[in-house]
């Protein structure tokens, strides 16, 4: 299967990284609870399934799709942060509440693939040890193109197409392949500089409709 990823042009001071596990979303596992500490989930304010995913970049700041946040104010969302499975209740979560939406000005839908970002401003910061890697690492050259590079993606999405959607955080491994390679898949044009695209392996691991927004990391 084929996924795109849209690569975001923002920095963090923090250290980034995070812990994470050999365990490595459509074929994908449940990994161990809180092994992605920048992986956070947007849920309905006072809700608590999340309806997309996003990645911490600062403390203040949340790096998500734009589709994810259109037709919502800054009130009627949260970001829960270090949550696991979301049936379970207090796991180590924690709301937060969204004082800014801030929607890349390209984006129109649509067409949700072009400049599909938004950056959530947090009304209160993460508490985030200078001792912790608890945001996303995000590309140090922005020219970087990712072919053949292993990606991990994230998130409570769906774990078939048309299925159910995953209590517990699950993620998989892609393995990133060129634009040209990837438009035969989605049509000439349809693939843009501020895009990357990555590749499942034969067991169908992707993501899906749920995860958008959600951690996406390389090593």
């Amino acid at each position: 299967m084929i996924a795109i990823f849209n690569i975001a042009l923002f920095s963090a001071t923090c250290k980034c990284g995070g812990p994470f596990s050999s365990t490595r979303v459509v074929g994908g596992a449940v990994i161990p609870p809180h092994s992605l500490p920048f992986q956070v989930g947007l849920t309905l304010t006072g809700g608590t399934v999340p309806f997309c995913g996003g990645s911490l970049i600062s403390p203040n700041y949340v790096l998500t799709a734009a589709h994810c946040t259109v037709g919502f104010t800054a009130s009627s969302i949260q970001v829960i942060v270090g949550d696991h499975n979301f049936t379970v209740k207090g796991d180590g979560e924690k709301n937060y509440n969204v004082q800014s939406i801030l929607v890349h000005p390209q984006f129109s839908p649509p067409k949700v693939y072009a400049y599909d970002y938004s950056i959530l401003r947090l009304a209160t910061p993460v508490n985030i040890p200078s001792t912790s890697s608890g945001v996303v690492c995000l590309p140090p050259d922005v020219t970087q193109t990712f072919v053949g590079t292993t990606l991990t993606v994230s998130g409570w999405g769906l774990t078939s197409g048309g299925g159910f959607q995953s209590s517990a955080l699950k993620s998989t491994i892609l393995k990133g392949i060129s634009n040209d390679d990837c438009t035969p898949y989605f049509g000439a044009g349809s693939i843009g500089p501020w895009q990357i695209c990555a590749i499942g392996n034969t067991t169908g691991s992707s993501a899906c409709s749920g995860d958008s927004g959600g951690s996406k990391t390389y090593i």
